[in-house]
């Protein structure tokens, strides 16, 4: 079994992968069962989880002829565990519509109300405290569904199925995803009618194309396109995205005094510039 104060999900994946394939030259069936069953609860089967295993097999066996029996028992492994998320995301999303209906003031609130009258004024505003982002976005579902309350409903919704979809499809940490949707933060910002939703919204996709750019995924010239104008929506929909460009800042001026990640540097650069702009 593992040491003791090992914990790490890297050292649960090879010892399960041991027990699965090291193990199966030197014990009976029963007794690899019965070593898979005891530590099977602690492993989570993710990309690094199946490298470990063809690491494993190829060390073991010492032949590829036969890894993509592997690949094949392992991928059914991770089909079985995010099968799991999957349902979870169904069921987070039917919670989240029905919800408001269970609440006493259904999801509206005093500020909901306030930006109900500024969409209701658009285009021609007479008073207006919030930015504009928030209420343009209920006044395009209102034209669909001639009612405010439905309107911010169907929007919150809108916003939780995209990003679970987008996180599914495009294999981004769809497990953590779903399991966010499970806490407070983005049970309260998409169960009323606040602009916290739609902020926790592009915020989500920030985060993305960060991480996108930093694993040198996407181009250079995508990165600075789309974070500027996410940075700009963010500050549309709440004044506090101004914190969000400031860390940005921070984050940038990290990467210069440690020489971290030089590749990407210029883009950050060009990126608080133009949404600075």
């Amino acid at each position: 079994g593992p040491k003791s104060g090992s914990s790490s999900p890297h050292h649960w994946c090879y010892i399960y992968w041991q027990a699965h394939f090291s193990l199966q030259k030197k014990c009976s069936t029963s007794g690899r069962n019965i070593a898979a069953k005891r530590i099977e609860k602690r492993v989570v089967f993710s990309p690094d989880c199946v490298f470990f295993g063809v690491q494993i097999y190829i060390k073991t066996y010492n032949t590829t002829v036969t890894i993509i029996k592997i690949c094949i028992f392992v991928q059914k492994n991770i089909y079985a565990v995010m099968r799991k998320y999957v349902y979870l995301a169904v069921a987070v999303t039917v919670i989240y519509f029905f919800q408001s209906f269970l609440l006493p003031t259904g999801g509206i609130g005093a500020d909901s109300l306030s930006y109900f009258g500024i969409a209701s004024d658009l285009p021609r505003i007479k008073t207006n405290l919030f930015p504009l982002g928030f209420p343009v976005l209920i006044k395009i579902f209102y034209t669909f569904f001639q009612d405010y309350f439905w309107a911010g409903k169907m929007l919150n919704i809108f916003m939780v199925i995209l990003l679970l979809l987008f996180s599914y499809f495009r294999k981004f940490y769809f497990r953590e995803t779903v399991l966010l949707f499970t806490g407070k933060t983005l049970f309260f910002a998409m169960n009323l009618v606040v602009s916290e939703g739609p902020f926790i919204f592009l915020l989500y996709f920030l985060i993305y194309f960060f991480h996108e750019r930093i694993s040198e995924k996407i181009a250079s010239k995508q990165f600075v396109f789309f974070t500027s104008v996410l940075l700009l929506l963010l500050f549309a929909v709440r004044y506090s995205g101004i914190y969000i460009y400031m860390g940005i800042g921070v984050f940038w001026l990290w990467m210069i005094l440690k020489k971290k990640y030089s590749e990407v540097q210029k883009d950050f650069l060009w990126v608080l510039i133009i949404a600075g702009l």
